[in-house]
């Protein structure tokens, strides 16, 4: 049973940073800026990341737990503690401090670091972890086009 709850324990602890990050983001109070901005017409609408967020924060917890669950090796672990690190960071930095070019940098330094942990975990064989953050990789190739193009045309 407390096998479970440490993936309960991951699952809210995510859930909640990722929820404080994005409640203590202007974004939502002050959207007068965003939408002034040259985006993409790729770019979705707003509740789209709204609804695709908690869904890749159950899926990078799941992973997390995961790799602690089966003592994964330690480098994998440091990559997936440098890409939670790095998304954490990337909201502060493009919303709050609208730093669009460092924001590229750190969405790209997540998509890579992201990467390295899914590259560890099938030379592990733990499929599961690299399966769960499969989309998560997609999202970022995508949300890294996005901040690239308000990087260079804003």
């Amino acid at each position: 049973m407390s096998r479970y709850f440490s993936a309960i324990l991951w699952i809210l602890t995510l859930q909640a940073i990722s929820f404080a990050l994005s409640v203590s983001s202007p974004l939502g109070a002050d959207v007068a800026w965003y939408v002034a901005l040259q985006k993409s017409a790729l770019t979705p609408p707003d509740y789209v990341f709204g609804i695709v967020w908690p869904i890749l924060y159950l899926m990078i917890a799941l992973s997390g737990w995961k790799l602690w669950d089966d003592n994964a090796n330690p480098s994998t672990k440091k990559f997936f503690i440098a890409q939670i690190l790095f998304n954490w960071s990337w909201m502060p930095v493009f919303v709050n401090l609208q730093l669009f070019k460092i924001g590229a940098v750190i969405i790209l330094a997540t998509l890579l670091s992201t990467i390295m942990v899914v590259v560890h975990s099938c030379k592990d064989r733990n499929h599961m972890v690299s399966a769960l953050l499969t989309p998560y990789i997609l999202w970022m190739c995508f949300a890294s086009y996005l901040n690239l193009f308000i990087a260079f045309n804003n």
